[in-house]
């Protein structure tokens, strides 16, 4: 099955028509049904590019975004994204992960929010503060100050 994972997530960097690459998705999952895991890792490349018509369609499909949301809403905001176009389609993703938490959404926006703030994604970070992200998480373990406290 890995073997067969590695073709679907090699179509994304080798295609960028959104039927094309459903297409080798269903191609794949037809052979050898895809893990809830895989299901997920397939929402990274679509938050990456900021792709929302594939985005949507993993949803469809059964992709389930709380599988790690975490992760997936840190990786979103860490995108960096030029011209106008671009950050709203990273915005409008995000919106559609924030609407799929469950639990813990504040904490999970919180470490999203330090992301956003570290790669100076202003509209994700005032997304994410006017949505509810818990603004005193604190990231410990990156840039440590005297004191040991370690703050983003």
């Amino acid at each position: 099955m890995l073997k067969e994972f590695k073709k679907v997530t090699a179509i994304y960097r080798a295609c960028s028509n959104l039927n094309e690459q459903i297409k080798q998705i269903e191609a794949v999952n037809s052979v050898s049904p895809l893990t809830s895991e895989e299901w997920h890792k397939l929402y990274f490349p679509a938050c990456g590019n900021c792709d929302i018509a594939l985005f949507k369609w993993l949803q469809k499909s059964g992709a389930k975004i709380n599988y790690d949301a975490a992760s997936l809403l840190k990786w979103t905001v860490s995108r960096q994204q030029y011209g106008q176009e671009a950050i709203m389609k990273q915005v409008e993703i995000i919106k559609l992960i924030i609407e799929e938490l469950s639990e813990d959404k504040a904490q999970i926006m919180g470490q999203a929010l330090l992301t956003a703030c570290g790669f100076n994604c202003i509209d994700c970070a005032f997304l994410l503060i006017k949505s509810g992200a818990d603004i005193s998480v604190v990231n410990e373990g990156l840039f440590p100050f005297g004191n040991g406290t370690y703050i983003w």
